[in-house]
């Protein structure tokens, strides 16, 4: 590829704005062409159309979600592994995108999303590693919506299973998750499963080396 056109699709990928969620706007046309055109973006290799098409998930997920999940055309574990993949983008647009569209993912479709946890999660906590600080931080963003609207059942089992994380981002990422299930679970804490194993692994990370992550685990006992 020719340096112009390199240059000219830079600036193309530079003109590529995130919408706010309050900003997304209910799709109009034939839904089921529309949900066809995600599906079949999300694998291209074109990052423009990749970009556009979690834009178009996203309104799907705000809007039209019934008609979304009850598609034969939608397959919530195929698309959930494509919308991991583009996290790992190394284009950071594409990648804060695709994070954007799980953090809403985990809102809209909340327990309907649990098959999907670990694959979610294991990313996140790889991503948390992202020495970009805004996609570091939108990783957090992600990680605590997760751990908020997914089954307790599913995340802390998870959570404790990668308690051998070495890296400061990753065990603080996992006690912000850990926190996220307390906060939801506030007046009956001490009533759901793996209680026991999550003050443990809470009580571990109070005694880690790393500041930022004793801080993290405190606030999940707050």
């Amino acid at each position: 590829m020719s340096k112009a056109a390199m240059g000219e699709g830079n600036l193309e990928y530079k003109k590529l704005n995130y919408i706010a969620k309050d900003d997304l706007e209910p799709i109009e046309g034939n839904l089921d062409l529309s949900l066809k055109a995600v599906v079949q973006d999300l694998k291209s290799d074109d990052w423009a159309r990749q970009f556009e098409a979690l834009n178009q998930l996203r309104r799907m997920l705000q809007f039209h979600t019934n008609h979304l999940i009850n598609s034969s055309m939608f397959s919530l574990h195929s698309t959930t592994g494509d919308i991991v993949k583009l996290v790992e983008s190394l284009r950071s647009n594409l990648s804060k995108n695709a994070l954007i569209t799980l953090n809403e993912m985990s809102h809209a479709l909340k327990r309907s999303l649990d098959s999907e946890a670990e694959s979610i999660i294991l990313k996140l906590i790889k991503k948390g590693n992202d020495a970009n600080s805004f996609i570091a931080e939108e990783v957090k963003k992600t990680m605590a919506a997760v751990a908020a609207n997914l089954s307790d059942t599913k995340v802390i089992p998870i959570l404790v299973s990668i308690n051998n994380a070495k890296s400061v981002a990753a065990k603080s990422n996992i006690c912000l998750a850990f926190e996220s299930v307390v906060v939801r679970n506030e007046n009956r804490i001490n009533q759901i499963r793996d209680f026991d194993k999550l003050v443990v692994s809470l009580a571990n990370y109070m005694l880690d080396g790393a500041l930022e992550v004793r801080n993290c685990a405190k606030r999940g006992y707050a």
